[in-house]
């Protein structure tokens, strides 16, 4: 009787060529994940100690390489979010030590208050964007102020701003890049570094991508820190929020932007 074709010989020849295909297809995948994990930007040298940024990590492919070139049009994608709430804490170099300080801020839609607690005082600000009223704590006076309209509520505060980095121009950029700082679960960030303006301060910023907000900034003088900012607390609200509405007041207790 013949043997019948594909015994048991054939058989392990086929199970053979089977395995290496599946050897060299695993083998080309982990190269390519390899490939694609490797960092793509670089981070900046000669930062002091205490403004050194972390490691950066590649985002997905399927993100967009940020680079000199492309991150102020990146920037301008960016819009913070419509309801929140957000404390920072600033730092200011001075020639007998440093200056603490602490910033709250709510926002509504159009309407944003401030806290600012320094040097021992509180000063609070409300706004819609035109009209400004400032009292301070303690105080029952409250001043109405009708700033320029290139005076914005960060500049009053304190408080940098990214959209600011959107007016310059291309050349003062040095370097751009997208990382993920090692704090709390991770903050995927782009960061900028941009040249010293005609003032002679340099800037660093980390926008935090996902929330679209500053998230760290600092401000360099010859290469020293003189000014920080850093975001210690992030509660995203929505603008139905009772609490919220209730920040919109006066000390008196009349809201002067309540809409009928």
């Amino acid at each position: 009787m013949k043997k019948q074709a594909g015994g048991p010989k054939t058989a392990w020849i086929v199970l053979a060529a089977a395995l290496l295909v599946i050897v060299f297809v695993l083998a080309a995948f982990l190269m390519a994940r390899k490939g694609s994990n490797r960092d793509a930007i670089t981070l900046p040298d000669g930062v002091p100690q205490d403004t050194t940024a972390p490691a950066a990590q590649q985002p997905d492919q399927a993100m967009v390489t940020v680079s000199r070139d492309n991150v102020l049009k990146l920037l301008s994608t960016l819009e913070r979010p419509e309801a929140y709430h957000q404390t920072v804490a600033l730092s200011a170099a001075l020639a007998d030590g440093a200056a603490q300080g602490e910033a709250e801020i709510w926002r509504s839609g159009d309407l944003v208050r401030a806290s600012v607690r320094r040097d021992g005082g509180e000063e609070d600000y409300l706004t819609d964007g035109k009209t400004v009223y400032l009292w301070y704590a303690g105080e029952n006076r409250v001043r109405k102020l009708a700033p320029d309209t290139s005076v914005k509520l960060d500049d009053l505060i304190g408080v940098p701003s990214y959209e600011d980095l959107r007016d310059l121009t291309a050349d003062r950029i040095l370097e751009a890049g997208y990382l993920t700082l090692d704090e709390g679960e991770g903050v995927n960030c782009l960061y900028v570094s941009a040249s010293a303006d005609d003032d002679g301060y340099s800037s660093r910023y980390w926008i935090d991508v996902d929330h679209q907000l500053l998230y760290r900034a600092y401000t360099l003088s010859g290469g020293e820190q003189i000014y920080s900012m850093q975001q210690t607390a992030l509660e995203l609200l929505t603008t139905e929020d009772g609490d919220l509405k209730q920040r919109f007041a006066l000390p008196d207790g009349s809201s002067p932007f309540a809409t009928s």
